[in-house]
């Protein structure tokens, strides 16, 4: 019984790994994207103080166009966010199950 219960462990653990890794990339993203937009407003608002429209006009493109992928990796980080505490739980409830039968015996 429990050695079939150890290899289905293992890979759960293992896809739990495999699954924090991914979600760890996305909010690295995430975290990275913020910083982009915040330097570019950065950047901005000292093009406009020095008059230099064209380069504002230039970065504000930019801006925009960052702006626009944060909605996509923010979903995304929170969906492997979620996906990851589903795994965790389910793990977790078999090392639970496991420990409690080790008990009872």
């Amino acid at each position: 019984c429990f050695p079939s219960g150890e290899v289905s462990q293992s890979a759960g653990v293992k896809g739990v790994a495999e699954l924090g890794a991914r979600a760890e990339l996305l909010w690295s993203q995430v975290q990275q994207l913020s910083e982009q937009v915040r330097m570019l407003r950065e950047a901005k608002k000292h093009a406009v103080h020095q008059k230099d429209y064209t380069r504002a006009c230039h970065v504000q493109q930019k801006l925009v166009d960052v702006e626009a992928m944060q909605p996509t990796i923010t979903a995304n980080a929170q969906v492997a966010a979620r996906e990851l505490g589903a795994r965790w739980h389910r793990v977790l409830s078999i090392v639970e199950a496991v420990l409690v039968h080790s008990r009872i015996d």
